[in-house]
């Protein structure tokens, strides 16, 4: 069939690219990928035989309106695809037809008409995908069209229920969810779809070990994308999987000690991942991490009720053991959107260049269905659900399942119920805030005497987020912090949940998150800051704020909540000596972009010239004011130059000269009307004659005075109040 690639692309060296292409995946003895992107699992146009007939399906809908209109850039290839689907026919007597749900089949010649399948809609059902099969089947010529995440995201639905599914199942191909962006020139020359049989290269890669873990990686590509179901259902996979599972099985698990390394151990442990989801067995090696039970838990059921007005992660205070499969009853039918996940733990490290030091993807997950349905997972875990984005209910019934420490602090009976449910042999265990949910290894808890306090510490911590931004707490998701034997990037990061390392789970030692009476003097800056960036907002964040923007939080939070006034806190004061080197070498913009620990000095200015409540107004105005939106990083600077400004009454071009942040001509004459301003501090004065230069060009500027004391060093504790690494 490498034959067919020719005659298609015959006197063509590219394709123009169209957007956000969907992925497809090629295995059928009489299926062929035609086209794809960068790599194997990006292909976007394939050709297959079916019964007597033959189809050229595109993953992207413009393809199939080039196909209709017959632009230049499109011709060649159309005249390609008409001569392949006709074998031969006299081309110009071939009628295109465009199909819709309403077109009468029996009317179209076998032989002199090619149907077009451009975009499909609820209209375009199985019955209609059916007619075309039997049309495809008795001799005739298909060119379908359909971006397939693009359809699911306004029809709804998975890849199964897709009306083309069965079709292009039983060509040997199907679409995924996926996308890549496909934009410019695609050459045909060395294109990526030589390699992207799937059905070829399995074949190829059953032949001996060696070959697997050649091919393994490119394998891993395309059958990481494909629905599930063809995996178990579909023979050709079946044997595959048969085949190289004794290869697999015998692979080092990843741990600390013996991180996986070698990218060929890496496509490994993917494939073997894929195997152990469809088998529904236990991974080996999870004893290391998240952990494994010594011996059989005792088995439980329980019934959960939820009701959300909004998108939220649910904690249910139940786990399962890895290899257990749970029963689900829904209790009702209406769970749409509504989703149920085993684990805590979402970091995915398959784009890790570093050794895995745990297996890549230990979390399970997938829409909750009506009934009954069954569930489980590889590695085990706390089980949750998620809700969709509206006021929904949800009542299910969980059997199979064992009890796990959990405290909720809403919960009036918790307090009392603890001492006995800390004990509960679930591995992980969720402590839930008001506004903040802590996962920790049960082993961090067992003889913690009550989680109250730590979590009244983090829920007023968020609470003095949302006041400082002007945002009503009520209104968004609790804010979610799991510990990670190796979070996906950095020591810690943002997103939902906020991932940080395994150093807070560990009671003996300051940094441990439930400990109240260190936070509550020293604060914990890696986690302020990393929930600080899911509090920012892009209109005041403008390119090399990033980092800066995120850490007023983390200096409000440690002033509201720890009492460190901001300019004594060591995320500040640490940063004299950078800042007076960056002054003296002429403050330029981009090194301040480069460096935000400096970057934060004139933030913490700010707020000890003018207090919080400077923020406070400032933030509000941009929540209040939805008409005027700053579209360039230059608008985000002048936008946050005047509203301060007119917040405080003074006119800070000064300020933001002196640090070398650019203002536009226009915003600064805007502020003219206002007296201009800065402060004499220990930043100012350690550039002296930079400071008196600007002072000079404003002969009516208010300086506000500060003594300047000095400031001691930062503690051994890395964790002492406030305490960053420079430039962090």
């Amino acid at each position: 069939m490498g034959k067919w690639r020719e005659e298609l692309l015959e006197g063509i060296t590219s394709l123009e690219g169209k957007g956000n292409s969907g992925k497809m995946v090629v295995w059928g003895d009489k299926a062929e990928p035609i086209l794809a992107g960068n790599y194997t699992d990006q292909v976007f146009m394939a050709a297959a035989e079916h019964g007597n007939g033959r189809m050229v399906v595109f993953s992207q809908n413009p393809y199939g309106e080039a196909f209709l209109q017959n632009p230049d850039w499109f011709s060649q290839l159309r005249q390609n695809i008409i001569r392949w689907l006709s074998k031969g026919a006299d081309v110009q007597n071939v009628n295109i037809v465009r199909v819709r749900g309403g077109t009468k089949f029996d009317e179209l010649k076998v032989g002199e008409t090619i149907a077009v399948v451009k975009g499909s809609s609820k209209g375009e059902n199985r019955d209609f995908f059916q007619n075309i099969e039997d049309f495809v089947a008795s001799g005739g010529a298909v060119v379908i069209a359909e971006t397939p995440w693009g359809y699911l995201q306004l029809v709804g639905g998975s890849i199964e229920t897709m009306p083309h599914f069965k079709l292009l199942t039983n060509v040997g191909m199907c679409f995924t969810t996926k996308y890549f962006s496909n934009t410019g020139e695609v050459m045909v020359e060395d294109n990526p779809a030589n390699y992207a049989h799937l059905g070829r290269q399995m074949k190829k890669a059953q032949e001996s070990q060696e070959s697997l873990q050649q091919m393994v990686n490119r394998i891993v590509k395309m059958i990481s994308i494909m629905p599930k179901s063809l995996l178990v259902s579909e023979d050709v996979f079946k044997e595959f999987f048969e085949t190289c599972e004794e290869y697999i099985k015998h692979i080092s698990t990843p741990t600390s000690q013996t991180p996986a390394k070698e990218q060929s151990a890496k496509d490994f442990l993917i494939l073997y991942d894929i195997l152990l989801r469809l088998n529904g067995r236990k991974a080996p090696g999870i004893e290391d991490f998240p952990g494994d039970f010594e011996s059989p838990p005792p088995l439980t059921k329980a019934t959960i009720s939820l009701t959300s007005t909004l998108r939220d992660f649910y904690p249910t205070g139940y786990y399962l053991p890895a290899g257990q499969e749970m029963k689900v009853t829904v209790k009702g039918t209406d769970v749409q959107g509504w989703k149920i996940r085993i684990g805590c733990h979402s970091d995915n490290l398959k784009n890790v260049t570093k050794g895995w030091k745990r297996w890549p993807s230990i979390m399970v997950g997938r829409p909750l269905s009506p009934g009954e349905t069954t569930i489980s997972s590889p590695y085990g875990g706390l089980i949750y659900f998620e809700s969709p984005p509206a006021k929904k209910s949800l009542e299910v019934e969980l059997e199979s399942i064992v009890e796990a420490p959990y405290f909720d602090i809403k919960d009036p009976e918790a307090p009392s119920h603890w001492k006995n449910r800390k004990l509960s042999p679930g591995l992980w265990t969720d402590l839930v805030g008001e506004f903040v949910i802590i996962t920790l290894p049960s082993s961090s808890i067992r003889n913690f005497d009550h989680p109250t306090d730590p979590l009244t510490f983090w829920d007023q911590l968020m609470k003095s987020y949302h006041h400082l931004r002007g945002t009503d707490i009520t209104l968004h998701r609790r804010q979610w912090l799991v510990p990670d034997r190796q979070p996906k990037m950095g020591l810690l990061h943002s997103g939902y949940p906020v991932v940080s390392h395994m150093n807070i789970t560990d009671p003996t030692k300051n940094v441990f998150v439930l400990n109240t009476e260190f936070l509550r003097t020293n604060g914990s800056w890696g986690i302020f800051h990393e929930f600080g960036h899911n509090m920012q907002k892009q209109e005041w964040t403008f390119k090399g704020s990033t980092e800066v923007t995120c850490n007023v939080f983390a200096l409000y939070g440690g002033d509201a909540v720890c009492n460190i006034p901001v300019w004594q806190n060591y995320s500040i004061t640490r940063q004299f000596t950078g800042v007076q080197k960056y002054l003296l070498a002429g403050a330029d913009f981009e090194t301040w972009k480069k460096k935000p620990g400096v970057g934060l000095v004139i933030y913490g200015q700010l707020a000890r010239c003018f207090t919080w409540d400077s923020y406070k107004k400032v933030f509000r105005q941009y929540k209040t004011d939805t008409e005027h939106k700053p579209k360039t990083d230059q608008d985000k600077i002048d936008m946050w130059y005047t509203r301060f400004s007119e917040t405080v009454n003074y006119n800070l071009a000064p300020l933001f000269q002196f640090w070398g942040i650019p203002i536009s001509d226009a915003a600064k004459q805007s502020m003219n009307y206002l007296q201009p301003f800065i402060c004499e501090d220990e930043v100012t004065s350690s550039a002296r004659e930079r400071f008196e230069d600007i002072c000079s060009k404003y002969p009516n500027i208010f300086v506000m005075e500060f003594e300047i004391p000095g400031y001691e060093d930062c503690p051994e504790d890395f964790n002492g109040p406030g305490c960053i690494p420079e430039d962090s």
